[in-house]
């Protein structure tokens, strides 16, 4: 969803997904500048190397800019721990993103998936 600020640019809202063996990496971003959404895919990539967590056989990378969906994505990552970026939700005037890890069998995975 894109939201108009006082005084800003409005904010679009992403989901941005890459498959994993075993899951997904799984990044939720809310910028002005649609280059940013590849910066945070990079990040993601790089978080799941580091963790050696390989790719899976075909790495797609999936980008969905979010109408209502942002308020699910919002949900699950509280429901799953994610109580820290909450509070920066609210003070984001011009970029935010969270990454976070699922299980390929875990529900909420299926219901991020649905989204693009």
């Amino acid at each position: 969803m894109t939201k108009k600020r006082k005084g800003t640019t409005p904010l679009t809202h992403y989901l941005v997904s890459w498959p994993l063996i075993g899951g997904h990496v799984h990044g939720y971003v809310m910028t002005a500048e649609r280059t940013d959404v590849m910066r945070v895919l990079e990040v993601m990539i790089e978080a799941a190397e580091k963790r050696k967590i390989p790719p899976s056989l075909v790495p797609v990378a999936l980008i969905t800019p979010l109408d209502d969906g942002w308020q699910l994505v919002r949900e699950i990552i509280s429901a799953n721990g994610g109580s820290g970026p909450a509070a920066q939700w609210t003070k984001a005037k011009d970029f935010h993103y969270t990454v976070f890890f699922m299980a390929q069998d875990h529900p909420d995975n299926r219901r991020l998936l649905d989204l693009h």
